[in-house]
């Protein structure tokens, strides 16, 4: 399972309103999905967070799925009155074996995972 975050949402939000926030959602969510198998399942979970479900991935197909999907987010920005607007994010995975798989749990480290990733990064900024 995948955990993607849009990290300046926000900034975004108060830079243009929430109608630009919306779409800049939307824009992520479709550059997300571009190439994305039919059995994996993306769901918004949160303000500004989505969850990717990828059945019978293994560690390898993972590290292949979230290069496709950073291609793809960096490769054509949302465009908002004449402006790219760059979408900040992370990304984080959590693989399990089938037999070990808990969906509570593992929503739990997907979180705990992106807050990790959140700070090392603004700790290096």
């Amino acid at each position: 399972m995948l955990t993607l975050e849009l990290v300046n949402l926000d900034d975004i939000v108060k830079q243009h309103g929430t109608k630009v926030g919306n779409a800049m959602l939307r824009h992520f969510a479709l550059m997300a999905t571009d190439r994305r198998r039919n059995e994996n399942v993306l769901s918004r979970t949160s303000y500004k967070q989505f969850r990717m479900l990828l059945p019978g991935v293994d560690k390898e197909g993972v590290k292949v799925v979230v290069k496709k999907i950073e291609s793809a987010i960096l490769g054509e920005e949302y465009v908002y009155r004449g402006h790219a607007l760059k979408a900040e994010y992370l990304i984080s995975a959590i693989t399990k074996r089938e037999e070990d798989l808990h969906l509570q749990q593992m929503l739990q480290e997907g979180e705990v995972e992106v807050f990790r990733m959140q700070q090392l990064k603004d700790s290096s900024a």
